[in-house]
């Protein structure tokens, strides 16, 4: 078979729930150097499981296909650890790109002069030490909307919980004032929105605001 000079791995969930959750199909796409795109696999398999990618793999392997130049990840560590293994010589690996808007807690607009200079700092220097790369982003008043790329080997939600988490211990730290008005809880609405789409339109990310400004979300919004 021809070899491809890349590859993309990706999982589609075969079942919304129950116990069956984790099947799903396994599919990789190769693209030549010319970008003509063609199916490789379709295979049933365990959502994140490196057994499952690796056996999708070795049959490609065992079908004569030579390590990838690139190859890029939806979302799937199975299959960056499968790849590991299966194609070592594979060393351009591309990171997973997202979408995230997050609020501040009752949608307060806090967000000014030095303390969001502040907040800024705290986020990058967060996302440096976690190898995760800002694209773009946006602090307004009451909310934060980044684009970032984030190494395939960290969860999203681990991200978040950095971010999260030292910025509201920080800030509350080191602006007393604001405690009047969070009493010394969360300077952050819980969850978050994140999407892994390139393009996010502003009725969305409206959408979304327009949910915090009613209740504040007990989980994170996909």
């Amino acid at each position: 078979m021809t070899s491809p000079s890349s590859i993309l791995g990706r999982r589609r969930s075969q079942r919304p729930s129950g116990e069956d959750d984790k099947l799903c199909a396994l599919v990789i796409i190769g693209v030549t150097a010319r970008g003509k795109k063609r199916f490789l696999a379709i295979e049933d398999g365990v959502r994140e499981s490196t057994q499952s990618w690796r056996e999708v793999l070795l049959n490609l392997k065992s079908r004569g296909m030579n390590a990838p130049k690139l190859a890029i990840g939806d979302g799937a560590m199975g299959f960056w650890a499968a790849m590991d293994e299966v194609y070592p010589e594979t060393h351009t690996k591309f990171y997973h790109r997202f979408h995230v808007v997050w609020t501040t807690k009752y949608r307060y607009k806090v967000m000014r002069g030095e303390m969001r200079e502040r907040i800024r700092e705290i986020i990058i220097q967060t996302c440096q030490e976690l190898g995760v790369h800002i694209e773009t982003g946006v602090l307004s008043t009451d909310h934060v909307h980044m684009f970032i790329s984030v190494p395939p080997q960290i969860a999203l939600s681990m991200v978040m919980m950095r971010i999260k988490g030292r910025s509201s211990y920080k800030i509350q730290r080191e602006f007393p004032e604001l405690r009047k008005r969070y009493w010394g809880q969360r300077f952050w609405a819980r969850g978050f929105f994140s999407t892994t789409s390139g393009n996010v339109t502003d009725a969305v990310i409206l959408q979304y605001l327009e949910l915090h400004s009613k209740r504040e979300p007990t989980g994170v919004s996909r």
